[in-house]
């Protein structure tokens, strides 16, 4: 077929079953069945899909109106346009909140976080150091000379033994005399009469009744205790009592208290200690015991197995400078001492 124009409009359809070369073809549409081969740059608008093997060019925009899906890498050699045409500035990132994408400042965006790195793994154990040779035993000091041994005493002369004397003759043996009859047994002496009672010494007495406990006055008098009774198996007290409080010091490191020497105790402390079990403890035994920081403060306390507390939590002690507190104790058994604590009293 030789080269010629057809214009639409003029020509209806065209059937070829040979090539067909013609030039400059102009149509308001047409359906090609097989493929379309173009050695030179294929133009066109309103394209609906496009399928290229090779590379598309857009002159002025690319405008997708639905989702795109790019397989490969995507090349922007101009300028790519946020929701709001802006087309962004240096430094500049895209963000989506799911329906448009901006150009926003990096800075004013919280990245997400990055997942967390891989632990390492752990060091070798470095080789243990060399032993270092053990010091030379210093030579023994030189033996004092033996002092020089005394001379002996002269021993004294010996005395002349004095002579033998003549032995005397036996003499004859007596005969075995005859045993004398037994005697009567004399009678028993009469009883001395009985020594009389001393005088009663000078004590008094005063103020006595039942149960009442008796203590000591001035010189020789005793005093029946009226607010103190004791009938054998209770004692009764009206009025107060009170026990004194034996001072322990300054204590750190560990320490143990006697018990059998008083009931109630003071401390303070100059380092953290560990109050370790006690001894002499006495079932039912009660007190309290008074803790005091240091002027420095910050000391501990820790406690032996006998100790126990609410919930078998031990308190804290007040850590802070000359800070005072008291641990107040009831022994259950010999073994178990009840405690609770004030703390941070002033």
């Amino acid at each position: 077929m030789t080269r010629a124009r057809v214009l639409a409009g003029f020509v209806t359809t065209i059937n070829a079953t040979n090539d067909m070369n013609v030039g400059i073809v102009t149509a308001t549409s047409g359906t090609i069945s097989g493929n379309l081969n173009v050695a030179g740059v294929l133009t066109y608008e309103d394209v609906t899909n496009i399928d290229s093997i090779g590379i598309v060019t857009a002159r002025n925009n690319l405008d997708v109106q639905g989702s795109s899906t790019f397989t490969g890498a995507a090349q922007f050699n101009g300028g790519i346009k946020d929701a709001g045409g802006s087309l962004g500035v240096s430094g500049y990132v895209l963000k989506t909140d799911g329906a448009d994408i901006d150009w926003v400042d990096p800075t004013t965006v919280n990245g997400l976080q990055g997942v967390q790195g891989i632990q390492g793994i752990q060091g070798t154990q470095g080789t243990q150091g060399i032993t270092g040779t053990q010091g030379t035993t210093g030579t023994q000091g030189t033996t004092g000379t033996q002092g020089t041994q005394g001379i002996q005493g002269i021993q004294g002369t010996q005395g002349i033994q004095g002579t033998t004397g003549t032995q005397g003759t036996t003499g004859t043996t007596g005969g075995t005399g005859t045993q004398g009859t037994t005697g009567t047994q004399g009678i028993q002496g009469i009883l001395g009469t009985q020594g009389t009672t001393g005088a009663t010494g000078s004590a008094s007495l005063t103020n006595n009744a039942d149960n009442r406990v008796i203590t000591g006055g001035s010189g020789t008098n005793l005093n029946g205790e009226s607010n103190l009774t004791f009938n054998g198996s209770h004692l009764a007290l009206t009025g107060k009592a009170s026990a004194n409080i034996s001072s322990l010091g300054n204590k750190s490191a560990s320490f143990a208290i006697d018990l059998g020497t008083a009931n109630n105790f003071s401390m303070t402390l100059t380092g953290s200690l560990t109050l370790n079990n006690p001894s002499n403890i006495t079932a039912g035994q009660s007190g309290v015991i008074f803790i005091t920081q240091d002027g420095t403060g910050g000391r501990t306390v820790a406690f032996g197995s006998y100790w126990s507390f609410v919930d078998g939590t031990a308190p804290t002690i007040t850590a802070t400078a000359s800070a005072k507190s008291a641990l107040y104790y009831v022994c259950r058994t010999t073994t178990d001492i009840f405690v609770t604590s004030t703390l941070n009293v002033s």
